[in-house]
Formats: structure tokens, C-alpha cells, sequence
């Protein structure tokens, strides 16, 4: 992608590493607990306590992650001048991490609502689910390329969000369905 100068491919890649670390130190654990409790439930034939593990883990992610979101911003700039200095903090950086702070409830949604379809769905539904992120994957892009000019590296990360919301749903309709052949809400 030629939209972006390097230095804002820089910003990209230091806010992105620093975020990054916290959906790995937070809900990574989370995300691979929850997968392995799902596969064990549904191999069980435990739908029900399969159902109330999903949204106790959903509600718990959302959680963390809406704090991140709701605090993240204000705490954005610091975080960045602390860490890299006023190089750094004069720069949109710090609104960049700001918007970050919203895709890490994203991808927390995101992250155990696959963990939960990788756990449940069949070969062919993993395939069907593939095909359908292609789709997903081109709105990504699109957005992205599209809010560039207006928003700068910023675009890559709502354009991400979005991309999140859009995977989290795939995964939502999936388990949705599941759930709804066994009679359960």
C-alpha cells in the first residue's frame, strides 16, 4: 500500500507491536482456555454447558476489552511519551493508540468467538467459513484504502475494526446456528 509514507508505516508497526502485547498477554490464554474447554464440552455432547462457557468467556473479554477501550485513549499519549519519547508523542501517534484501544475489544470479541467455531464447526464449515472471509478480507481493504487519504495510518485501524466485527459476526451466526439445532437459545 503506497497510501502511506514510511514514517506513518513506522507509527503503524510500533503502536501495533505495543497493543499487540496486550491481546497477547491478556486474551490469548483466555482465547486457547476457551478452545479447549469447547472442544471437550462438544465432544461430550455438553451443547448447554458449551453455550453458558461461550457467553461467560464473551462477557468476560468484552469486559476487559471495553476497559481498554474506555481508558485506553486518555492514557495514549502518555503511554507514548513515556515509552518512546516526544519524538514520538508529536506525532498523531498517540491517537493512533487511541483508536487501537478500540480494536483490542474487537479483537477480544473476535478472538473467542473463533476460538469457539475452530472448536465446533466441521471441515466443511471451515471451508465455507474461508470463503466468506475473502469477501471480508476485500471490504477491509477497501475501507482502508478508501479512509487513507481522509485519515492517515488511523484508516488501517478502523478499517481493522471493522474486518473484526464482520469475523466476529461469521463466527456468531455459526455458533448461533449450532446451538439453535439443538434446541437452545
Amino acid at each position: 500500500l503506497r497510501l502511506f509514507s514510511s514514517d506513518a508505516w513506522a507509527m503503524f508497526a510500533i503502536v501495533q507491536n505495543l497493543a499487540s502485547l496486550a491481546a497477547r498477554l491478556v486474551f490469548l490464554p483466555i482465547e486457547d482456555m476457551g478452545q479447549l474447554a469447547f472442544s471437550k464440552l462438544l465432544s461430550s455432547n455438553q451443547l448447554r454447558s458449551a453455550n453458558s462457557t461461550l457467553c461467560l468467556l464473551t462477557k468476560l473479554v468484552v469486559t476487559v476489552g471495553s476497559l481498554a477501550a474506555a481508558f485506553g485513549p486518555a492514557y495514549s499519549y502518555s503511554a507514548i511519551h513515556l515509552l518512546y519519547g516526544s519524538k514520538w508523542s508529536s506525532t498523531s501517534m498517540p491517537v493512533v493508540l487511541s483508536w487501537y484501544s478500540l480494536l483490542l475489544l474487537c479483537m477480544a470479541l473476535n478472538g473467542i468467538t473463533e476460538a469457539f467455531t475452530h472448536a465446533s464447526a466441521t471441515p466443511s464449515q471451515m471451508r465455507t467459513r474461508g470463503a466468506l472471509l475473502l469477501p471480508v478480507t476485500a471490504l477491509y481493504l477497501s475501507f482502508a484504502s478508501l479512509l487513507a487519504p481522509l485519515l492517515g495510518v488511523q484508516a488501517l485501524v478502523m478499517a481493522n475494526c471493522l474486518n473484526m466485527l464482520l469475523r466476529a459476526a461469521l463466527s456468531l451466526r455459526h455458533a448461533s446456528a449450532l446451538f439453535a439445532a439443538a434446541g437452545l437459545p
